[in-house]
């Protein structure tokens, strides 16, 4: 099984895709306003929430549908590309090959 679920001839079912995305759309807006107060997740200092949040979202933004909803919540791409220069995230980022966290928009 893939990262959604397949259809009966083994395809990605888009009906799983298109509903994941409209979730994920309602999740990014609410932590989009949630980090824009402080600048972190749950308190006024970066926390275990946030290392989560950051971890998460540096793995999600591989995915182009992903990179274009984050794209259009500006104070959450502030959120995780300020949190990515972090030297805990830069050395344990292994989806990342070394590189720094970017989001590319086509």
């Amino acid at each position: 099984m893939g990262l959604f679920p397949e259809t009966a001839d083994g395809a990605v079912d888009p009906r799983a895709v298109e509903a994941a995305l409209l979730k994920m759309h309602e999740l990014l807006t609410v932590l989009h306003t949630r980090v824009g107060e402080t600048g972190y997740l749950a308190a006024g200092h970066f926390t275990f929430a946030d290392a989560q949040l950051t971890s998460t979202l540096a793995a999600l933004r591989l995915f182009l549908r992903v990179c274009r909803a984050l794209a259009a919540n500006p104070q959450l791409t502030t959120y995780m590309l300020q949190h990515a220069e972090r030297s805990s995230v830069v050395s344990t980022a292994p989806w990342s090959s070394g590189t720094k966290v970017t989001l590319a928009i086509i």
